[in-house]
């Protein structure tokens, strides 16, 4: 079954989509935190280790646990991008998208010609044959997500223009590298610094009215959710999997030690 309708329905109805990141190679974790609820997994090409295999592991967990499988690729590459969609990814997030060229390029890699330039063998993507190959083609937009991220404070300028492009589902800001495109020699900013709110603001005003995905990728805090929310967020990726296996060990380690501590035992 496509999964991407799980994002797109609940958009629809005017609900928030929730996620999760996964980066380790193992498509048992993923299933896990697949099965616990979440609309869709972030499967991370771009920062982790994992390769193409491991990246068609994630997608079947994913499929298994009912989640849509969304993967952000290494870099604007449409030769990656044409594979990793072969493998049945519900969607792809392309990285550092920092200009409307670059959003049109992202778009044709995901699309059939003549809409784009994508090659044809989608394998897996139709479920080997046994579901519609014919439809899958016919409805790109329906299945496949094509999300950019929104990484540079170059980008801001462009966001109206790409919000139009056909093809384009999509938008994820990325808070830290952003912050990070604003750095000067003699300024290093955060993501709460006023100048940057400002910016995430603006963003929010130019895409929350779009008519289109508007998401963003972070840690989990109460803040987080409200700040992002309030700018019109219709879908959140929070955490990763290293998140929940460290969080885990330290809260067991804390529970631990308080007990040791109050029966007067050394650990």
């Amino acid at each position: 079954m496509y999964n991407a309708y799980k994002i797109t329905d609940k958009v629809t109805q005017g609900k928030i989509a929730l996620g999760s990141h996964v980066g380790f190679d193992s498509p048992f974790i993923t299933e896990m935190i697949a099965g616990c609820g979440f609309d869709f997994i972030w499967i991370d090409g771009e920062h982790s280790a994992i390769d193409r295999k491991d990246i068609q592991n994630h997608l079947m967990a994913c499929r298994a646990a009912g989640a849509a499988g969304i993967v952000r690729v290494p870099w604007n590459d449409p030769v990656i991008i044409k594979a990793v969609l072969d493998m049945g990814a519900d969607g792809i997030v392309v990285p550092m998208v920092c200009s409307l060229e670059e959003a049109r390029q992202a778009a044709a890699a995901t699309h059939y010609p003549p809409y784009g330039i994508r090659g044809m063998g989608p394998r897996r993507a139709v479920n080997y044959g046994i579901w519609d190959k014919q439809d899958y083609v016919d409805n790109t937009d329906k299945y496949v997500l094509t999300i950019v991220q929104i990484e540079h404070i170059d980008v801001v300028k462009d966001l109206p223009e790409i919000a139009k492009l056909p093809g384009i589902s999509g938008f994820v800001v990325g808070p830290n590298d952003f912050c990070m495109s604003m750095n000067t020699p003699e300024r290093t900013y955060t993501v709460n610094d006023p100048e940057v709110r400002e910016q995430f603001d603006k963003i929010g005003e130019a895409l929350a009215g779009s008519g289109k995905l508007f998401g963003v990728s972070g840690a989990c805090s109460e803040s987080f959710v409200r700040d992002w929310v309030r700018r019109g967020v219709n879908y959140i990726a929070m955490n990763f999997d290293f998140n929940y296996i460290v969080s885990g060990a330290q809260g067991v380690l804390q529970t631990s030690r308080s007990v040791l501590e109050a029966m007067g035992k050394a650990y």
